[in-house]
């Protein structure tokens, strides 16, 4: 499978906004020296955990 042009971990990134949003991801990554899917999957870790709460293993 070969990666579109800003596809991050599946995600498409495409419009100025979402563009503004994978600049501030790719931001956060360097701050933490992680690649931007590892912040990324990090992130959604944090939202789920926040509106459903932990899982099982956690």
């Amino acid at each position: 499978m070969q990666k579109e042009f800003h596809q991050v971990t599946g995600l498409l990134w495409k419009g100025e906004e979402e563009m503004a949003l994978y600049r501030q991801l790719k931001a956060l990554a360097e701050q933490r020296s992680q690649s931007v899917s590892k912040t990324a999957k990090d992130l959604v870790k944090a939202g789920l955990r926040k509106e459903v709460g932990p899982t099982k293993n956690q």
